[in-house]
């Protein structure tokens, strides 16, 4: 990670970053960017603008007046999310990395996972030579030397479980558990090569009723899928709201999947105060994320 951290500083300084959709509307990009090798603390900055999001707002408490701002030619609402990525691995060979994000309405999760993602493509195309290895077939180019083959890396942002999943867990009713495996699957019904099933889920049985120690069938579930290769367990379950809640759960580490459940620490606007879209890393927010990870 940290070797990809500075492949990312390199980005930063060539403007390689910036990421729009096709229509020239939104745009995402860096718009700041800290690396301490000391610490391993990598800080990113999120920026996203849309141009079709709507001008902004105001309203006098006293009088109710209000006052819309509208947005220019070539302007978008901006907004920004704080990204604090730990470059030493959770787990020495597991490839698994601690993080922490600021959430706004325009940064759920998938999209901090897919403009992550976005940089890997844009590091593995700026720096080719470094996102290669030798073929293992042992094949040579003309000149002799090893056929290098590209590769680039992928991210997937999970998140802890929060202690909101174990409460409503216990005081809902858990109406059954399945695993999936997104791995390539052979059904032997003459699949062709454009075409291959990725996904295959297999629902589980419990003996007895599933009101009997919810928490520890999931945990049973979670070791059944890691022991024989299913990366998830989708629980599903009522609240005692009587609402149905779905969560998928990482068999490998416990953490959560999906959007539903995941850990959250709310700031008090006592404690800090940030705007919409802030144009450097706030050392406030840093010193308090920091804090948070530990």
């Amino acid at each position: 990670m940290l070797a990809f951290a500075n492949l990312v500083k390199g980005l930063v300084a060539s403007r390689a970053t910036v990421r729009w959709t096709r229509n020239k509307t939104h745009k995402t990009y860096l718009r700041d960017f800290s690396l301490d090798e000391k610490t391993g603390q990598l800080w990113l900055l999120l920026c996203s603008a849309d141009a079709e999001a709507p001008g902004a707002s105001f309203m006098h408490l006293e009088s109710d007046e209000q006052r819309d701002e509208e947005k220019r030619d070539g302007e978008g609402r901006p907004e920004t999310s704080h990204l604090l990525i730990s470059c030493h691995e959770r787990i020495a060979g597991s490839g698994q990395y601690l993080a922490l994000f600021e959430e706004s309405p325009r940064f759920p999760r998938i999209d901090v996972e897919r403009y992550l993602n976005f940089l890997m493509r844009q590091a593995a195309t700026t720096y080719k030579d470094v996102f290669t290895y030798p073929s293992p077939s042992g094949e040579r180019d003309k000149h002799g030397a090893p056929k290098m083959i590209g590769y680039r890396n992928t991210v997937s942002v999970s998140g802890h479980l929060s202690s909101d999943f174990k409460r409503d867990l216990e005081q809902g009713v858990l109406r059954g558990v399945s695993l999936v495996t997104t791995h390539r699957a052979n059904f032997g019904f003459g699949e062709g090569k454009r075409l291959a099933p990725v996904q295959k889920q297999i629902k589980l049985a419990v003996e007895g009723s599933w009101k009997d120690g919810p928490s520890h069938i999931i945990k049973e579930a979670l070791k059944l899928g890691k022991d024989n290769k299913y990366e998830a367990a989708k629980v599903i379950f009522a609240g005692s709201d009587k609402v149905s809640h779905t969560a998928l759960i990482d068999t490998d580490n416990g953490n959560v999947l999906n959007d539903g459940y995941i850990k959250k620490v709310r700031l008090s606007a006592n404690e800090i105060m940030l705007p919409e879209a802030s144009r450097k890393l706030v050392p406030l927010l840093q010193e308090r994320m920091s804090a948070l990870m530990g």
